[in-house]
């Protein structure tokens, strides 16, 4: 790289700011654990009657 070639990559390097990685995981666990809680609330009751159901059909073929 002669000088011209480095001037050049200063100027394009002078423009970008530096990268904040904690902030950038602190985002990816909030988004991770928001996700997880919004799963929790919308698939929890599906979850909850399709388990009362196969507990009602172990009782029903369980009894003579």
């Amino acid at each position: 790289m002669d000088q011209r070639d480095l001037e050049l990559l200063d100027k394009q390097i002078r423009y970008h700011q530096p990268r904040n990685d904690g902030a950038t995981i602190l985002m990816l666990v909030g988004m991770f654990l928001v996700g997880m809680t919004l799963g929790g609330i919308w698939f929890g009751h599906q979850n909850e009657r399709t388990r009362i159901a196969s507990n009602d059909a172990i009782v029903a073929t369980t009894v003579p």
